[in-house]
């Protein structure tokens, strides 16, 4: 059964294929901090060219805690100009019901279909309260949502069970997670989880045993610098092309790690702006790498090596 007949199956509202890949895109800032709209609008286009098979605005990547209501309502709105609906999808987390409806009524204005909601951060519902939390949001909105299991910036973590529980609302097509816990899809399915619920690794070093025990795809944050290789490598995963598959796994594991050397989006920025893309700047509290924190050389030499492989995005050329 391929995945459109799964997601029939499922009786959700996608009449289409979901993308398997989706890029966690950066929000490029001015020195000053404000929204540089056209080096975003660059940014989309590139990724457009490059057949990134789906772009994920307004996550944590794009520092979508640190933006107003404003300037998320005009991220969406430049994003739905440049990309067809069914390649984006929208961050719309937080600490209410309410704002959480905000967020996805937002995103619907500009058609986009589906939302990632994570858990309410800092104040720790009980899983009761969380099957509670997403169940009035399901029930108030007509988007497909993915949950997004991020205990690591919640507080939190979504149980198995409550996972398997929220799993059978008609329009939770999915999860993104962010546990690093790579045998977790196994793990679900083998306690009951269907195949039509679409497991996604939110941590692109875990991505290959994840996939390998049964996981669906990434949403992914070196896909920012390599979303060929990183589309490839999936590609490759499902076409079961073993030699392809392992290649890029290799040759993409480093790059992994100094994606995330100083957190994130600090270190993913930092390289986009070695590589001329974009300004180096992010939201306080978050700082830019410090200019004597050794890693700038590694993060320097990656830069190079983007441009080296023709890969370098030319978006702010």
């Amino acid at each position: 059964m391929n995945m459109v007949d799964l997601i029939m199956a499922h009786d959700i509202s996608l009449n289409r294929e979901f993308a398997s890949l989706w890029v966690a895109l950066v929000t490029p800032l001015k020195e000053n901090g404000t929204l540089d709209l056209p080096t975003f609008q660059s940014l989309l286009t590139w990724h457009r060219s490059n057949h990134s098979s789906g772009l994920l605005i307004c996550g944590s990547t794009g520092e979508a805690g640190l933006l107003s209501f404003e300037e998320y309502q005009t991220l969406l709105r430049e994003a739905s100009k440049i990309l067809p609906a069914e390649r984006l999808m929208a961050g719309a987390s937080g600490q209410t019901v309410p704002e959480v409806l905000e967020l996805c009524q937002a995103a619907k204005e500009v058609g986009i279909k589906t939302v990632l909601i994570a858990p309410p951060s800092y104040v720790k519902p009980s899983q009761e309260a969380l099957v509670h939390h997403y169940t009035q949001i399901h029930n108030q909105i007509d988007q497909d949502i993915l949950l997004y299991d991020v205990p690591s910036r919640t507080g939190v973590q979504l149980s198995d069970e409550t996972i398997l529980i929220l799993s059978k609302l008609p329009r939770i097509v999915g999860l993104k997670d962010a546990t690093g816990i790579a045998h977790r899809p196994m793990d679900l399915k083998s306690q009951g989880l269907g195949d039509d619920f679409l497991q996604f690794s939110g941590e692109d070093l875990t991505t290959p045993a994840y996939l390998g025990q049964g996981g669906y795809g990434v949403v992914t944050v070196t896909g920012n610098i390599f979303p060929q290789k990183m589309t490839h490598m999936i590609k490759a995963f499902h076409a079961g092309e073993t030699e392809p598959f392992l290649r890029l796994q290799k040759e993409l594991h480093p790059v992994h790690s100094l994606v995330f050397a100083r957190g994130n989006p600090v270190s993913i920025k930092a390289i986009l702006a070695m590589a001329g893309v974009i300004q180096e700047t992010v939201r306080p509290p978050l700082l830019p790498v410090n200019t004597s924190d050794p890693i700038r050389t590694e993060l320097k030499k990656l830069a190079q090596a983007i441009e080296l492989s023709g890969d370098l995005l030319k978006a702010a050329s």
